[in-house]
């Protein structure tokens, strides 16, 4: 089986209430303190002004290079960040600031109305406990099934993300499992109690193309069926273009692009996405479009666009922070953040 390619955007589906925003981060900076040889202390900034939203019904591709912030960002929002961290601005998951939850509260959100698809699934299944007693602990928690009840709701839930013989693979320790098994146990794991919002985190890193397409196949049937919303991050534009309706591009800690997946292929406005969009169309035998330059520096604060050393078409006024402005007259919600951008 071939994998997807970034010129074939499949077609959007028809899903209830996606105007309404289940996920919806406003402004937020993500800042790791550390200390140099000298001992000064230095703000590695990871997260520099988030603003991204994920509708009711829709599929979101959250992509960019390593570095660019898109695993923090699901990080942040699922609440899993270290003491270390220094986090400022708005999540919010169906109107409350998850950024303000802490302890029980956060934890009734996660994992019952949040659901985590982590992208490796041998660290995210504990090694010395059978898979179905995961998924047991994991339903009792977040519902009033009993022990009987739970264990039955657990092998129908491997059952529906098409592991064989579930009765079986309910005994079975991560072990025992493939890499293609072990990835839909955890999207069993993070289905289980009909979450509101699932964030898939490079869902099928390691995985060979044709299981790839299986779990990306599963994946958005179950959140189709469960009428959920989802946010998959990846830095494989055809996974975008086959399995999203809309896209958000990130570098630098910063959404420079966003909107429905269609009109962002077919009119990519700022100048990092046309570099990445052409790269994924490169052809054997022509010249691949590189982006030049080495990845910004997270400790140098910059009031410039945080594009501007790599972009070939950057003026004077780049020397000052672009706002987010509207690409489209009939699309409002395809966006970017970039001084040259204007409307048609």
């Amino acid at each position: 089986m071939s994998q997807p390619s970034p010129t074939a955007v499949a077609a959007p589906e028809t899903t209830l209430d996606a105007g309404r925003a289940v996920l919806s981060i406003r402004g937020v900076h993500l800042a790791f303190a550390s200390r140099d040889p000298q001992g000064a202390v230095r703000h590695a900034r990871v997260l520099n002004g988030v603003d991204l939203d994920v509708g009711s019904g829709r599929i979101v591709g959250l992509i960019g290079e390593t570095g660019a912030g898109k695993s923090m960002t699901a990080t942040a929002t699922i609440g899993l960040l270290p003491p270390s961290a220094a986090v400022t601005g708005q999540i919010l998951f169906e109107g409350v600031d998850l950024l303000r939850l802490r302890g029980v509260a956060l934890d009734k959100v996660r994992g019952a109305k949040i659901g985590f698809v982590a992208q490796n699934p041998r660290a995210a299944l504990e090694p010395v406990t059978r898979v179905g007693d995961q998924l047991v602990r994991l339903i009792r928690a977040h519902s009033n099934l009993t022990g009987p009840a739970a264990r039955q709701r657990a092998i129908e839930i491997l059952g529906a993300v098409g592991i064989p013989d579930p009765q079986a693979r309910y005994r079975a320790y991560p072990h025992e499992l493939s890499g293609g098994m072990a990835q839909r146990v955890v999207i069993a794991m993070a289905l289980v109690n009909q979450p509101q919002l699932v964030i898939a985190d490079e869902p099928t890193t390691g995985l060979d193309v044709t299981v790839q397409a299986q779990v990306l196949d599963l994946l958005r049937q179950l959140v189709r069926a469960q009428r959920a919303a989802a946010l998959i991050i990846t830095h494989d534009l055809g996974i975008v273009a086959q399995y999203c309706d809309d896209m958000a591009i990130m570098f630098a800690g910063r959404v420079v692009e966003r909107g429905p997946v269609a009109q962002v292929f077919a009119s990519p406005a700022h100048p990092y996405t046309r570099r990445l969009i052409a790269a994924s169309r490169a052809r054997i035998g022509h010249a691949l479009a590189s982006i030049k330059s080495d990845p910004p520096d997270l400790f140098r604060e910059t009031k410039a666009c945080v594009y501007a050393d790599r972009c070939e078409l950057a003026a004077a006024v780049c020397q000052s922070a672009p706002l987010e402005k509207a690409v489209s007259l009939t699309i409002p919600e395809h966006r970017a953040l970039c001084h040259l951008v204007q409307l048609p």
